[in-house]
């Protein structure tokens, strides 16, 4: 090899490798900055020196594109992440997310319904007050109570999303579950609970997760269904709930008798709102995830791409 070709290789790793400036190369070398230039352009033009651009955004947006035409979403957002990826960052960034998109299309008069959890309640306390948008109404999808101790936030939720967007938050004073169909039956025959549970069919954005199966759900948490209850939607294959429903990862519901007696929105109805957001991300989530993408209960999915891996992994 040619004396120059040398010289351009060292300069090249002066430059890029061990990131000395075109100044001190010259000095180090005792050539002019200008023959730098030149033998670095040289480097560039003999293919010594190449660039390459890791461009994740262009595969997250290859993955939102599948997503979308997999399972028929209006639009999916997935967080890039590494295997490795603490979940509590990662779950963060995905509430950042949705914070970022809420914002993007509410807008004022509109009518807010949620779903409780620990994931919503993050979003809601993460939400920034906007002052362009007023007269939100918020409410909840399904009955619950608050229980700090438990970390089941209801109200909260509800009051966070009114404050963030200059509205009124509406409350459902009922238990998620109760101890039969008739008593149900009753609660909703009440003209002033139909008036409020009838508020969140007309929503104009549903914004939920989907609870894992297991210790961690939160109407186990909440004391709402026991370890009887946990046992039976085993057998019948439960993964999880969408709205208080237990599904299978099908998305069909595992438990009629239950379901019956659950203070929550029909399926049905809750598929006629326009814009249903769900944000779901982890491991425990992805088979009830996959029961609701399959059963199209979701127009905009929020998730990261582990989550959407483990989710490609069963299909």
């Amino acid at each position: 090899m040619s004396d120059k070709y040398k010289l351009m290789v060292d300069v090249s790793k002066m430059y890029y490798c061990f990131g000395m400036n075109q100044k001190d190369i010259a000095v180090e070398l005792g050539i002019s900055r200008g023959y730098v230039c030149q033998l670095m352009e040289q480097a560039r033009k003999s293919g010594i020196i190449e660039f390459k651009i890791n461009d994740l955004t262009k595969e997250e947006k290859e993955i939102e594109a599948h997503m979308r035409s997999k399972f028929n979403l209006r639009k999916a957002i997935i967080v890039p992440s590494l295997s490795n990826a603490d979940p509590n960052q990662l779950n963060q960034e995905v509430v950042e997310k949705t914070c970022i998109y809420l914002d993007s299309i509410i807008e004022s008069e509109m009518i807010i319904a949620f779903s409780w959890g620990w994931t919503v309640f993050q979003i809601s306390s993460s939400m920034v007050k906007n002052k362009d948008v007023k007269n939100v109404v918020s409410i909840p999808l399904s009955g619950g109570m608050t229980n700090l101790q438990k970390k089941i936030y209801v109200s909260e939720i509800s009051t966070n999303i009114a404050e963030a967007y200059n509205g009124t938050p509406l409350f459902i004073p009922l238990p998620a579950v109760l101890q039969n169909a008739q008593i149900k039956e009753a609660v909703y025959s009440d003209t002033n609970v139909n008036s409020v549970l009838n508020k969140s069919k007309e929503a104009d954005i549903a914004l939920f997760t989907v609870g894992g199966f297991g210790e961690q759900n939160v109407l186990y948490r909440g004391g709402y269904i026991d370890e009887k209850i946990m046992k039976s939607l085993t057998k019948k294959n439960a993964v999880g709930d969408i709205c208080a429903h237990f599904i299978n990862e099908y998305g069909e519901i595992c438990d009629k008798e239950l379901d019956e007696r659950t203070v929550t929105i029909n399926l049905n109805d809750f598929r006629k709102i326009k814009n249903k957001v769900c944000v779901a991300s982890g491991a425990p989530k992805v088979k009830a995830l996959l029961g609701a993408l399959r059963k199209e209960y979701i127009d905009v999915l929020i998730t990261d791409e582990n989550t959407v891996n483990e989710i490609l992994k069963i299909i």
